[in-house]
């Protein structure tokens, strides 16, 4: 899923669920195309707490938790509260 915000920031959202696992990931960016934040679960990171959570921002890779695409957008929407 793709949606442009009225700030024509982008979020690309996708998420694979059935009974047994959930992947995901959600990658948010700038109108220039500079990553925002990314959240996802790919096993990548090992040595995060919140492994496979983790969270992209700003170069570096953080804890995260679980999270889902409402909880993506409600963080949106406050960066666009605060200006």
């Amino acid at each position: 899923m793709k949606i442009v915000f009225v700030d024509h920031s982008v979020l690309h959202a996708r998420e694979f669920l059935s009974p047994k696992e959930r992947n995901y990931a959600f990658h948010w960016m700038d109108k220039n195309k500079n990553l925002l934040v990314r959240w996802d679960n790919a096993p990548y990171h090992p040595k995060i707490n919140s492994f496979p959570h983790h969270k992209h921002k700003k170069g570096k890779i953080t804890e995260s938790h679980e999270i889902s695409i409402e909880e993506v957008i409600k963080y949106i929407e406050s960066g666009f509260n605060e200006k």
